[in-house]
């Protein structure tokens, strides 16, 4: 789930960035190359919300 703002509960645009491209390629036939872009993919999602406070992680 993507990291919100909190003055304006929106997405971050990179983890929003990151999820529709995790959405595009699961619509792709299942394969090799698949499974490692989406581990590339996951990797970056973790970057994108890297700096999530621990009060977050809690809820």
């Amino acid at each position: 789930m993507p990291r919100h703002d909190p003055p304006s509960g929106q997405p971050r645009p990179e983890a929003e960035h990151v999820n529709d491209r995790i959405r595009d390629l699961m619509r792709e036939p299942a394969s090799r190359t698949r499974a490692a872009r989406y581990a590339d993919l996951l990797t970056a999602w973790i970057e994108a919300t890297r700096d999530q406070g621990e009060e977050e992680l809690a809820a």
